[in-house]
């Protein structure tokens, strides 16, 4: 990123807040998939800013770092749990190369004690049951999302339905097991019956997902339990709670807050082995079959529930 390019975000930055911002530091955190982090400051204030290169400027589709800021703020209107606040989202150009960019409110965090783990707990349940109250940008009726978006680096489908089984069989693991080149292999016929007799007459009440909810994607400052970097959509609650289950490193008080605030009602043992499928086969994608094995385990536990 050139000066020329941070001058500019800068100025974005400035009109967002009100006053002037220039940037005098621009520190890269981490890349990660398609995009570069970074901590800018002037003397007085810092953000977070995503960049993103493009092949082109992009206008007719969302685009990564466009579906994490609306993701943000449909996560921000329910008010349960903090997030990061979008403080300006764009693309730009510089000699021939196009940038996409999102700048958000800058948060430190800290190690998290027992007491925030538990506030993270009952918030997200909080997060889930709220939002049944708020006006969400599909029918309340449905599950999915307005557009597909992303989940690290895959493209995320969402079109909606009002049938919990069919929607998430077809745009959870369909989706995503077509783009396998061993599909045919993991996932013959008796996997695909047994995920629909597990999930059969289960019709869960529509409620808005962080969607990727992995130990990497939440923390804590001195006050509160913050969430972030979410792929978010409408669907079964538990989603969110069998993908904090899957990777690990959340706290046991995180799950019994959760259940205190709001039960989970019966055979989500069994459901949750069917919904960790969808990360694991994004994992799949991502890491060219790494995960494999760690598959073939859940597709064991599966077929034996």
């Amino acid at each position: 990123m050139s000066e020329a390019m941070w001058h500019f975000i800068s100025d974005q930055i400035s009109q967002e807040i009100g006053e002037v911002f220039i940037c005098e530091n621009a520190k890269k955190i981490h890349q990660q998939h398609n995009h570069t982090a970074y901590v800018v400051r002037s003397s007085q204030k810092r953000f977070f800013v995503k960049v993103c290169t493009r092949e082109s400027r992009v206008e007719d589709v969302i685009t990564p770092l466009q579906a994490e800021a609306d993701g943000l703020m449909a996560l921000e209107k329910v008010g349960a749990i903090s997030t990061p606040k979008v403080v300006c989202f764009g693309q730009c150009q510089e000699n021939q190369k196009h940038y996409e960019y999102l700048v958000l409110k800058f948060i430190a965090f800290k190690s998290p004690s027992e007491l925030l783990w538990s506030q993270a707990g009952q918030q997200l349940a909080e997060l889930h049951k709220r939002s049944r109250d708020i006006q969400l940008p599909i029918n309340a009726a449905h599950y999915g999302w307005h557009n597909d978006n992303y989940i690290g680096p895959t493209r995320q489908k969402n079109h909606t339905s009002t049938n919990w089984v069919d929607f998430f069989v077809q745009n959870r693991l369909v989706d995503l097991a077509d783009q396998l080149p061993q599909k045919a292999q993991l996932m013959g016929p008796d996997v695909w019956q047994k995920i629909t007799t597990i999930l059969q007459g289960h019709d869960p009440e529509p409620c808005l997902l962080h969607g990727d909810l992995w130990i990497g994607n939440i923390g804590f400052c001195r006050q509160q339990p913050v969430i972030f970097d979410p792929a978010v959509w409408v669907g079964d609650r538990e989603f969110d709670l069998a993908m904090a289950e899957l990777f690990g490193g959340f706290a046991k008080v995180f799950f019994s807050a959760y259940e205190a605030t709001w039960p989970l009602p019966e055979g989500y043992a069994k459901r949750r082995l069917v919904y960790q499928l969808a990360p694991i086969l994004n994992h799949v994608l991502m890491f060219d079959g790494d995960y494999i094995p760690q598959l073939n385990l859940l597709l064991d536990q599966i077929m034996q529930a």
